[in-house]
């Protein structure tokens, strides 16, 4: 019985590891397309299920920062607009 439930509990955790790396990788997929609402999504739902991975952490840095100049970028575009 013990062997049936650590079997159960190794394929559940190889289950959220796989997912979580489908999640990264859809996450790159839209990043490179120009869609980070949907990637900053998938990365947040990845990290719930691997906090510990790294790539997951650093991409999650990457888009928030690319997101933060973007509006530093339209900030300075409507300041000059209306200046």
């Amino acid at each position: 019985m013990l062997i049936k439930v650590l079997s159960f509990l190794f394929l559940i955790c190889l289950t959220q590891f796989l997912i979580a790396k489908a999640l990264y990788r859809r996450a790159l997929a839209n990043s490179s397309l120009g869609n980070k609402e949907k990637a900053e999504e998938d990365l947040t739902s990845a990290a719930v299920l691997a906090p510990n991975d790294v790539n997951i952490a650093a991409e999650v840095g990457k888009i928030r920062q690319a997101k933060k100049d973007l509006r530093e970028k339209e900030k300075k575009a409507y300041k000059k607009l209306f200046a």
